[in-house]
């Protein structure tokens, strides 16, 4: 007796089939936007003449751009907040952002400048303004779905997001791209340089290779548990 065509079970696989294409396709698109990206890294962290940064450097019209170079600006250490879910070498530490201005202008960023050891968040309500100058990397923040919303009543951040930071300092306006400091001022022994990550991890290949593995298994599995059966039953 011949078997009707398993349409629902081939529906099913047909999708499941169509979604573990488009995961590899995803970890492929993963894959060129890391390696260009480690490119830029490395032709920043090879050049040693750095220019002094603007106004206008902040302000990326492609927010994959990273630049580097020198800032002059003033640093409101008394509106530090603390950043959570940060891993160095297997110990947390909590990265340290403040607003500054730019000394050649009245725009406003936020910099990364430090991580501490523990959250000090009362320490920094007595600190002043500082004018300093250091060399750092400018990025803009990617959000990441990986991580918790910002809670920014209970002071809780696990993301750099400008909007939410320009409210909370009561500020009109934030740049968009963060300053990530290389030499900063250690100006308390609990503090430490806050490690821009370099050497990207990128492992992108072989999710790509398993996710597209998967779905010739699915294929496989399909014709063996169904499609033979019903050729078989002609």
């Amino acid at each position: 007796m011949k078997r009707r065509f398993p349409f629902v079970a081939s529906f099913v696989c047909l999708c499941a089939f169509f979604v573990l294409i488009g995961l590899g396709v995803w970890q492929v698109q993963r894959l060129a936007w890391k390696t260009e990206l480690q490119h830029k890294i490395d032709v920043l962290m090879s050049r040693h003449d750095l220019p002094e940064l603007s106004s206008d450097d902040f302000d990326f019209e492609n927010p994959n751009d990273l630049k580097r170079g020198l800032v002059f600006a003033r640093f409101d250490l008394s509106k530090a907040i603390y950043l959570n879910g940060y891993l160095d070498r297997g110990k947390t530490l909590y990265p340290v952002l403040v607003p500054a201005r730019l000394e050649s202008s009245e725009m406003n960023f936020a910099a990364l400048l430090w991580v501490d050891q523990k959250k000090r968040s009362k320490d920094w309500a007595g600190k002043r303004s500082l004018d300093w100058g250091m060399y750092g990397i400018l990025r803009q923040p990617e959000p990441s779905v990986f991580k918790p919303d910002n809670n920014p009543d209970n002071e809780e951040w696990w993301q750099i997001d400008v909007q939410q930071l320009a409210g909370f300092w009561e500020l009109d306006r934030l740049a968009p791209a963060v300053f990530y400091a290389e030499n900063p001022p250690m100006i308390d022994e609990n503090l430490g340089v806050y490690n821009f990550p370099t050497q990207l991890k990128n492992d992108h290949l072989q999710y790509a290779i398993f996710w597209f593995t998967m779905a010739g298994v699915l294929c496989v599995l399909w014709g063996v548990r169904f499609l033979r059966p019903y050729l078989q039953s002609a």
